[in-house]
């Protein structure tokens, strides 16, 4: 299904859209691309898509696509750039945004262990949060699997944290793809917490 998807998203591209669609049919080629593992090849696309954004929405879809894309392609150090330039962006008008950027950028220490302690530092201004939404859900994920992968906090800590990210199974839904909800649920298992998990 994606090598279809993608032949036809090329071929819309080819045959000239209308303008305010060419950015939607990038930003969904290079989404096809990072699926088949093909990253490096959608980083012009989705940076064509970006600079087409005509929202904040788009801005922050099209800027996770391609800083993942960028981790993908290990090019680690502009996807931290490109991160920290649009968190400062987002920094005084949507909260939601930033949590998104900052579990994103979380995900670089994965790429370059070097990092995990600085992720944990911005991973731990977090911790508080009730896991009420997707961004929130998904930055606690993130600060589960650097705390677990780290014994940085005690095993009821960690396991309170994975309780709120789970959020009833609703971390699962929201991030089909995201590997950290399967930390999340593994450290509800080990804390005996298995009823919270089902």
């Amino acid at each position: 299904a994606p090598e279809a998807a993608e032949l036809l998203l090329r071929r819309a591209l080819q045959e000239g859209a209308a303008a305010e669609l060419t950015g939607s049919l990038l930003a969904d080629l290079g989404t096809t691309l990072i699926v088949t593992d093909r990253n490096t090849e959608a980083l012009d696309g989705l940076r064509r898509a970006r600079a087409l954004s005509v929202d904040n929405t788009q801005l922050l879809e099209r800027t996770v696509l391609l800083s993942r894309a960028l981790f993908g392609a290990r090019d680690v150090t502009a996807g931290i750039e490109l991160l920290e330039t649009t968190i400062e962006h987002f920094v005084d008008d949507e909260r939601e945004a930033v949590l998104t950027l900052e579990s994103e950028l979380a995900t670089a220490a994965i790429f370059r262990p070097e990092m995990l302690a600085d992720a944990r530092r911005r991973l731990h201004r977090h911790g508080e949060l009730l896991g009420r939404s997707p961004a929130e859900r998904r930055l606690l994920s993130m600060y589960v699997h650097a705390s677990a992968s780290s014994a940085s906090d005690p095993a009821h800590r960690v396991a309170e944290l994975a309780r709120r990210a789970y959020a009833g199974g609703r971390l699962v839904d929201e991030n089909p793809l995201a590997a950290t909800k399967w930390g999340v649920v593994g450290s509800l298992i080990l804390s005996d917490r298995l009823a919270v998990a089902e």
